[in-house]
């Protein structure tokens, strides 16, 4: 036996040539009580995209510990759709239970510390009842360069000499300078 019924009085009304008929019923309300989608994604961790956060060359502790104070301070609206978030020896993947949400958090983190999307792909792809399910997967690298790192470009390996907000200054094997600003460094990491 239930401890709260709930009664609803419905009216249905009609017309019948010249005629109007209206009925009143009073009927019990069956109560389910379920979680919304948003919050069964939570609770079940379940989610529809991942975000693979990685450094160039490496993301350093300082920056995870950075970007997990970031998603803390979103806005609920947001972090309601973080499932979770994993820390690993290469970065962080976070879980986001809407693959909108996941760019629009990608695109956040990029432009928040200085990055961009390495590559966007579909993963864990499933038959169901609904059809074929898959999971977003969104690699961001976020640039971690300090001076006296050894960077990668092109298969070829440079010392950082000196970095500021616009570019980088990188010798070569030889000790020869060049720099390069951090739009073309992308086009160069991009274009692997």
């Amino acid at each position: 036996e239930r401890e709260h019924r709930m009664f609803a009085e419905v009216r249905i009304s009609g017309r019948v040539e010249d005629i109007e008929l209206t009925k009143t019923y009073i009927v019990e309300v069956d109560i389910i009580k379920k979680l919304c989608p948003l919050c069964l994604a939570q609770k079940t961790k379940s989610y529809e995209a991942v975000i693979q956060v990685r450094g160039y060359p490496k993301l350093s502790h300082e920056k995870i510990r950075e970007i997990k104070r970031y998603i803390e301070v979103l806005p609920e609206t947001i972090k309601n759709f973080i499932s979770d978030i994993e820390e690993s020896k290469w970065g962080i993947d976070i879980k986001v239970a809407s693959k909108n949400i996941a760019f629009n958090l990608a695109n956040n983190l990029i432009k928040e510390y200085r990055g961009y999307i390495a590559g966007v792909s579909d993963e864990d792809i499933r038959a169901s009842a609904s059809g074929r399910f898959s999971k977003k997967i969104i690699s961001v690298r976020i640039f971690d360069i300090k001076k006296n790192d050894v960077i990668e470009i092109k298969g070829s390996k440079y010392l950082v000499d000196k970095i500021d907000e616009k570019e980088i200054v990188i010798r070569d094997r030889n000790g020869d300078k060049e720099i390069i600003s951090f739009d073309e460094l992308i086009k160069l990491l991009k274009r692997k």
